[in-house]
């Protein structure tokens, strides 16, 4: 029961910067093991940031530690240290086995998509600012960079960008600095889609082109709600339903075999 977690944990008296530090940490690592709870993890993250003390650093003139901060600059080291490939490493493919590899760099992805599924709840909870998305954005996908990496590396940074704004993209849509920032998101995302490599091929293979025209197309229709179906033949597709709540759309569009659905591969 996260309430009576959540009541537990506010109860616990703490007495230094150092304390508070690793009740955050705790906090944080056990969102980003069960990204399937993250919303819970953000309403606890949300309920608690405000019921710990602040501490004072020792040093004159710097600001107080508290949850918030801390969560923040947790949420910052651990950004900056996403590799910019999800290719193991040299000493890596030394160190271990081919299956090794594999769940190694499969754990790898879930957690940094954990931490971008976080990272998009502590906005939507007014836990982080516009400036601070923006900043994550620009240093995956560079909103206004003029050259681009080597393809596989780009997809991943894509990868990362659109696991976020699908977490996202709604809440930063409904103000007008966000709405902004959306747009040239947006306009970035197109213009990578769309880009040919040096022998004239597509820059970006086709299951992550497919994944770009998704979510653009999905922003241009207001960010409706949306549910990824898994069907009899084994395609992935994604609905977009008029009711949030039931399926009817989606059995009707089974039944009539209706073209509801966008193909995401």
């Amino acid at each position: 029961n996260f309430k009576t977690t959540t009541d537990q944990l506010a109860r616990i008296e703490l007495h230094s910067a150092c304390e508070l530090e690793l009740v955050v940490r705790m906090i944080f690592e056990m969102a980003l093991a069960k990204p399937h709870l993250g919303n819970a993890y953000s309403n606890m993250i949300h309920a608690l940031h405000k019921r710990y003390p602040e501490f004072p650093l020792k040093h004159d003139g710097g600001k107080a530690q508290t949850f918030h901060r801390i969560l923040l600059n947790t949420c910052q080291a651990e950004f900056e240290a996403v590799p910019t490939s999800l290719s193991p490493t040299q000493e890596e493919k030394r160190k271990h086995s081919r299956d090794q590899l594999r769940l190694l760099m499969s754990e790898r992805k879930d957690r940094i998509h954990a931490l971008m599924k976080l990272i998009g709840l502590l906005f939507i909870k007014k836990m982080m600012a516009v400036k601070a998305i923006g900043q994550v954005v620009n240093d995956l996908i560079g909103i206004k960079d003029t050259e681009v990496p080597e393809p596989d590396k780009m997809a991943w940074m894509i990868d990362c960008t659109l696991v976020l704004l699908h977490v996202i993209g709604r809440a930063l849509d409904s103000t007008q600095h966000g709405k902004l920032l959306m747009s040239n998101v947006a306009a970035r995302l197109r213009e990578l889609e769309q880009r040919s490599a040096a022998d004239s091929s597509a820059y970006l293979h086709a299951t992550m082109r497919r994944r770009i025209r998704f979510l653009l197309a999905w922003r241009n229709a207001g960010w409706p709600p949306a549910r990824l179906v898994t069907l009899l033949s084994g395609e992935r597709v994604i609905l977009h339903l008029a009711d949030h709540h039931t399926g009817a759309t989606l059995l009707r569009g089974l039944r009539e075999k209706r073209p509801l659905a966008a193909n995401v591969g």
